[in-house]
């Protein structure tokens, strides 16, 4: 404990005393004022502990992520900076007066039918009397009307003769068909290569509508006509098309190698060969052929 001095022995000290007595005074000032400051904040921090807030509440914990900067992260950090506004602009719209004309341009490849509106001759007579009338020129407005499309089924009865003998039996010409057995037409299959290869329509979507047409037609059933119209049909006509030569021209068949062909395999046809530049294409050499005439001599 300090010593506390009298005012007697203050004045009996000298000059070197006292200033030793009085930095040592200071010191222990200084040394209290730390004490009492590390006092205050144990103070402080318990009754934050016992009672402030809990950590659910707090907006901002120390060493945790928010989760503003998760979830909302670039609008966070551009909150403190000075983002500059865009100039508003003023959109003139210009107003430009409507074509004279334009609804005859629109419709005028379209078949009119004429549909006209008279009044008999017993209510013209009502409405003039004996005066009598005058028929001037109709009023004519346009609309445009839409045919839903319309299935029907073709029940084809082919007639059968047979000879009195009963050894002869003739059937009467039959239509070609796409495929045998089937009940694809031409028409029907125009329309399904239309919806889905034109308007891009998935199969599932085409037999949902001819479902509400009361047809039922699978995916897998229009998948297989595809098919079977594309390798059977129309592929002996790609080929031709592509390499540009005539069917049944050649003197032997040969093996073409073209575009079609590497996706759907090899197929045998008889082309008109004789050109340099079809024969590189095919990868066909000139003398595999016996045709060696050129196209168009």
């Amino acid at each position: 404990m300090t010593k506390i001095y009298l005012p007697e022995e203050l004045n009996s000290f000298s000059r070197e005393t006292l200033v030793a007595v009085i930095l040592s005074m200071q010191d222990q000032l200084a040394q209290l004022n730390t004490n009492m400051e590390r006092l205050i904040e144990q103070i402080a921090s318990a009754n934050n502990h016992r009672y402030g807030r809990s950590s659910e509440k707090l907006d901002v914990i120390a060493g945790q992520l928010e989760l503003e900067l998760i979830f909302n992260e670039a609008e966070a950090l551009t909150e403190t900076l000075y983002v500059v506004e865009p100039a508003e602009e003023d959109v003139i719209q210009v107003m430009r007066r409507k074509k004279k004309g334009k609804r005859e341009e629109d419709i005028k490849d379209l078949p009119v039918e004429v549909i006209p509106h008279t009044l008999p001759e017993e209510k013209l007579q009502e409405i003039f009397g004996a005066a009598g009338w005058k028929q001037l020129p109709d009023e004519v407005y346009k609309r445009v009307c839409v045919q839903p499309a319309v299935y029907t089924v073709e029940e084809h009865h082919v007639a059968v003769y047979a000879g009195k003998d009963n050894q002869t039996i003739v059937k009467a010409d039959r239509l070609k068909e796409l495929l045998r057995n089937s009940i694809l037409t031409p028409s029907l299959a125009a329309s399904i290569l239309n919806a889905k290869y034109v308007n891009g329509l998935p199969l599932y979507r085409i037999s949902q509508e001819f479902l509400r047409n009361d047809i039922h037609i699978s995916r897998q059933v229009m998948a297989n006509w595809v098919i079977q119209c594309a390798t059977g049909i129309w592929g002996p006509f790609m080929i031709t098309f592509i390499t540009g030569c005539t069917a049944s021209m050649c003197c032997r068949p040969m093996r073409l190698r073209s575009r079609y062909q590497r996706m759907g395999g090899r197929r045998t046809v008889r082309v008109t060969c004789g050109s340099t530049g079809q024969e590189r294409d095919m990868g066909i050499p000139q003398s595999s052929c016996m045709n060696t005439r050129r196209p168009g001599k």
